[in-house]
């Protein structure tokens, strides 16, 4: 039985940022001219796993891809420290959760968007992703001792 989604997990990432004041993007971009810097959280699955042969305790442990956009490669690259320092160990907070330390576990280079030309600029914008493990586990609850 699944007794959360990793939709909250994601949520709770985005909120991460937000406070940081980054823009945070939910596994598309719909503005045509997004203000940058930005970040993208792309949304895996969230696929639950049983520790238990009853099924009563669902743990989550989910790679989330974080793209970060800015508009120059140097640009790029301070944001993504930025980035990196509001997640790196960061505990998001999901009801009924205990999360675990968030880990960078991988990155791709800079690199730049050919597909998009910046507005008045004639130059494209730069991205890289980096990979986070999100993990989770039931929060557990107590139970009073009848008197």
């Amino acid at each position: 039985m699944v007794t959360s989604d990793f939709g909250s997990h994601v949520l709770a990432v985005r909120d991460l940022l937000e406070a940081a004041g980054i823009t945070v993007h939910l596994g598309d971009v719909t503005d045509p001219n997004p203000t940058m810097p930005y970040t993208m959280i792309q949304i895996p699955p969230g696929v639950p796993f049983d520790v238990n042969v009853a099924a009563k305790q669902v743990e989550f442990a989910e790679d989330l891809p974080v793209t970060v956009v800015d508009d120059s490669p140097l640009n790029c690259l301070r944001t993504r420290q930025q980035v990196r320092d509001v997640l790196d160990k960061a505990v998001p907070t999901v009801e009924g959760r205990v999360c675990f330390p968030m880990r960078l576990t991988g990155g791709t280079r800079i690199s730049p968007d050919t597909s998009v030309v910046i507005p008045g600029t004639n130059r494209h914008p730069a991205f890289g992703v980096d990979t986070w493990s999100v993990a989770s586990t039931p929060a557990q609850t107590t139970v009073e001792e009848a008197p």
